[in-house]
């Protein structure tokens, strides 16, 4: 008998970091903290996209319910959250404080395996918020139908004053001024560049590049068209703690990185190689076992992973295909959520964006097409005519960004990195949802 799932959203993710969510928050932690035993007790992650099983709105229901409960609400959820994720960056700040060359290969094994611990506590809220989240979005669509996609949830992000401060350099014509600025820069907003391993860590050569091709923001105040309603207060508080979440989450991975880059150096592989590795084989290779060559060029190809009553399998290479969704025929009309509206039609070529890598080919007045965006997006966001993703929510990183910015923004698509490629000419209509390929 074939098996239903329910999508829950999408998270671009390395091997290593998803091993730690699935193995530690997910099968474990996220079960304790809201008190539900069952909650995804049965899932499946594939090509950075999750899903539940048939029985995943029952379980959203019910973890609402003990967040009430148990927790107090939004405003005890959201204290507890606080607190564990600032002993989470107290932990692995101290942890890469204490990195040194000098140490054992035995000894960073065991800072390792205490730092895996403490992201797998970050780890867990960011999942519980991503269901939390969807639970909201779900009740609230119900509720309001279309007019719920009005709602502004919007809050200020760092990521803005982070641009901010970029656009404030170019005012200053001292060059020794601007590289002192830079520095500053640098140091306060270190953490933007990487998102579960994926991508660079921020750098002066960055920032210079960003500075070479800036667009100033535009600083408009959003009316608030938001009922009074206790489900839309949730929203609304859950969304901006969203934005300070993955913000912390971000700095603590920072940290975390210190240490991964004490490991490369002592097995001397590449840090993208390192991101192919499950803990236990870090460990292992720390303590002089072999580099797994074949799993790690396979998980390159594709990986995958599946929870069936708790118990976990892991699927890469040719076997991750048992984990696929059904084929989508090719098709020139994409259809999704309006995150942010403009009345014109916007024409454009497309620019698909993986990773922070892919940044630098977008060019103004593209069109920025991504499975979801991260906050080191924030200047090719800033310079696309027009957002496409393929996931997300209307209180997603790209919904609330794409308001800041004032950008049209289409989410939720499914398929556009799929069926679009690099260089093809499309009209984004916001007022329809519908993105389209001119031939």
């Amino acid at each position: 008998m074939k098996r239903e799932w329910i999508k829950i959203g999408s998270k671009p993710s390395t091997y290593l970091a998803r091993c730690n969510a699935v193995y530690k928050a997910i099968n474990k932690r996220m079960k304790v903290i809201v008190g539900v035993p069952n909650l995804l007790s049965n899932y499946k992650y594939i090509n950075h996209t999750h899903y539940g099983s048939g029985s995943y709105l029952n379980e959203l229901e019910q973890m609402y319910k003990q967040i009430h409960n148990k927790l107090g609400g939004i405003h005890g959820y959201v204290k507890l959250r606080k607190i564990k994720c600032h002993q989470y960056l107290k932990a692995v700040k101290d942890i890469a404080a204490k990195v040194n060359g000098s140490f054992s290969n035995d000894k960073l094994a065991g800072l390792f395996l205490k730092a895996d611990d403490w992201y797998a506590e970050a780890n867990s809220f960011l999942g519980i918020g991503t269901l939390y989240t969807d639970y909201l979005a779900r009740k609230l669509t119900n509720i309001y139908g279309a007019k719920y996609l009005s709602f502004n949830f919007s809050s200020r992000t760092k990521i803005s004053a982070y641009h901010g401060e970029l656009e404030n350099l170019l005012k200053i014509k001292d060059k020794y001024k601007v590289a002192e600025a830079v520095n500053k820069i640098l140091k306060k907003y270190c953490w933007i560049g990487s998102f579960f391993f994926i991508g660079k860590e921020l750098d002066k050569k960055q920032i210079y590049e960003v500075l070479g091709n800036l667009t100033p923001l535009r600083d408009k105040k959003h009316k608030r068209i938001m009922p009074r309603n206790p489900l839309v207060q949730e929203m609304s508080m859950l969304s901006h703690d969203r934005n300070e979440e993955l913000e912390e989450f971000m700095l603590g991975e920072y940290y975390f990185r210190r240490l991964l880059n004490e490991i490369v150096k002592r097995l001397k592989i590449s840090f993208d190689t390192l991101t192919y590795l499950a803990p236990g084989e870090i460990v292992s290779c720390l303590r002089g076992g072999r580099l797994p060559n074949q799993k790690i060029r396979q998980r390159k190809r594709q990986f995958g992973f599946l929870i069936i009553n708790d118990q976990i399998k892991e699927f890469y290479g040719t076997k991750a295909k048992v984990l696929q969704e059904d084929v989508i025929l090719k098709t020139d009309i994409i259809k999704g959520v309006v995150a942010y509206s403009s009345k014109a039609k916007i024409k454009g070529r497309v620019k698909i964006i993986q990773t922070s890598d892919d940044i630098g080919k977008l060019k103004k007045g593209d069109i920025l097409v991504a499975i979801m965006t991260t906050p080191n997006f924030i200047q090719a966001m800033n310079n696309a005519a027009a957002i496409v993703t393929d996931e997300g929510g209307i209180t997603c990183h790209v919904a609330i960004i794409s308001r800041e910015l004032e950008k049209p923004c289409i989410i939720g698509t499914k398929i556009a990195t799929r069926m679009l490629k690099d260089g093809d000419w499309v009209e984004v209509n916001t007022e329809k949802g519908i993105v389209r390929r001119l031939k």
